[in-house]
């Protein structure tokens, strides 16, 4: 990926350019059909008009010599061939070319569902990063959805802070202050309910977490606390990011998120609200009377997992 960022604007300013003047040949197109529909109705008004005196003078037209007759089936008998210079030989080949040259910037590719946003977030292009969304309003919230090949349901999906957060230390930085400046959100979660803040205090990056609590504050606050009941059904293991940060050993990094407003322990409350929030999605999944049941049985609070 080479990361050309004169050329990428470019591109897209002469399909901003196509896309105007496709709008403005729309526009003459919907004047002249307004303009033809007021001239045939004109022409009817003349035509009724004149239809009395047509009448009168069919009549004076009716001796005409079988000679004359013969003549004009002899040339009615000829068929005008298109002269072959007239024929579109573009059009033979069954494609379109008449579409518009217009760019959706947020397309995917057919064959990896990346858009091109995704492929400069990989390639730590920030500049690209910065044009793409700044200038021509790429989503970066529109996360790389991996696809089940048998429901074709989504079955995963990776967000852009997480895409950014595979980068080398300095380059991943760079990319999350580019994509946090935009509309991406370190409280966006996936099909699982995992949020991108969460993903980041897995992989212990903690100079990312710094970052996503200056340029994303209230976001980073609403994640924080955020729990995600996972595995099976029956016995769900619970977590947070400060369970998770615990699991990790990291001890600056569970410093931090108490530091911020972690809650040292998961409460009832907070567990139903997850536990009705996958029984939403899950009719199977238990009532909410056994909500109590299931967080006594199931919950291992951040102090049993610290010791």
């Amino acid at each position: 990926m080479r990361g050309n960022n004169e050329m990428v604007t470019t591109l897209l300013e002469r399909s901003e350019s196509n896309e105007a003047e496709e709008a403005e040949k729309d526009d003459r197109k919907k004047a002249d059909k307004a303009t033809k529909s007021w001239s045939a109705e004109e022409e009817s008004d003349s035509e009724d008009e004149d239809e009395q005196s047509d009448a009168d003078s069919d009549e004076d037209m009716e001796d005409i010599s079988s000679e004359e007759d013969d003549t004009d089936m002899t040339e009615g008998s000829f068929v005008k061939i298109a002269d072959k210079k007239g024929v579109d030989e573009d059009a033979l080949d069954g494609k379109d070319y008449s579409e518009p040259d217009v760019y959706d910037v947020n397309v995917v590719a057919w064959d990896t569902p990346v858009s091109p946003l995704h492929l400069a977030i990989i390639g730590g292009h920030t500049k690209v990063i910065k044009t793409l969304t700044s200038t021509f309003g790429a989503d970066a919230l529109l996360p790389i959805k991996i696809i089940d090949e048998y429901s074709r349901s989504p079955k995963h999906a990776i967000m852009t802070l997480v895409l950014a957060a595979r980068l080398p230390r300095t380059n991943a930085l760079q990319v999350t202050h580019a994509l946090l400046a935009s509309s991406a959100s370190s409280a966006q979660a996936d099909n699982q309910r995992i949020s991108a803040f969460q993903y980041l205090v897995a992989k212990e990056k903690v100079i990312l977490l710094k970052a996503s609590i200056v340029d994303d504050g209230a976001a980073t606050k609403s994640a924080l606390n955020h729990l995600v009941l996972e595995n099976t059904y029956w016995r769900p293991s619970v977590d947070t990011p400060l369970t998770t940060a615990i699991k990790t050993g990291n001890t600056e990094l569970v410093q931090l998120l108490l530091d911020m407003g972690a809650k040292p322990s998961i409460g009832l409350d907070d567990y139903t609200t997850a536990h009705n929030a996958v029984g939403q999605r899950r009719s199977y999944y238990p009532n909410d009377q056994d909500a109590a049941k299931l967080w006594r049985e199931n919950v291992r609070q951040p102090i049993l997992l610290a010791v």
